[in-house]
This record gives C-alpha cells, structure tokens and sequence, in this order.
C-alpha cells in the first residue's frame, strides 16, 4: 500500500489485480453453491407436485426447461437480495458515523 498526499490509502496495480481476482473468485463460488443449493430444491419441489400438476406441466421438456431455468432465476434474485441488504446495512452505518 502506498500513502499519496491526502493521507487515503492507495493499492498497487498488482495488489488492486489479485485482490480483483480473489472477489471474483469468492462470487463465482458463492454463486455455484447457490446454484447447486437451488437445483436441489427445485428438483425436489418439481418431484413432489409433479403428479399434482396439470398434463402439459409434466411433459419432460417443461420439466427440463423448469429445473434449468428456475435455479438461475433464484440465483438472480439471491444476488438483488444480497446487494439490497448490504446497500442498508451500509447506510445504516453512514447513518451511525455522521
């Protein structure tokens, strides 16, 4: 870390690059956990209404469309969920400090 003028800390292009990449890294995890997480919730949802649901609701291509389409969408709305809480959390703080 280097110290500029102002007193605020400044990383090196390097250091700012690995620390880029280690974020990346860690989002790209949590995302397949959630991913793996949401598969096997919705496989097991799809599982057991499968009987109760109408004829063309259990055709093996809505089934398949289904159990690929709706981890993702989960996936999405975990992540605006996430930023949403940190975004309070946030301002919460600021709120606390100033």
């Amino acid at each position: 870390m280097i110290e500029n003028k102002d007193h605020a800390p400044r990383y090196r292009p390097v250091q700012a690059t690995a620390i880029g990449c280690f974020f990346a890294l860690v989002v790209a995890f949590v995302t397949a956990v959630l991913l793996l997480l949401n598969g096997s919730l919705v496989l097991a949802l799809l599982n057991r209404v499968a009987k109760d649901l109408p004829m063309w609701m259990r055709r093996p291509g809505f089934l398949q469309f289904a159990l690929f389409s709706l981890p993702v969408v989960l996936v999405v709305l975990e992540w605006i969920l996430f930023d949403y809480l940190r975004s309070l959390f946030r301002k919460r703080e600021m709120d606390t400090e100033g």
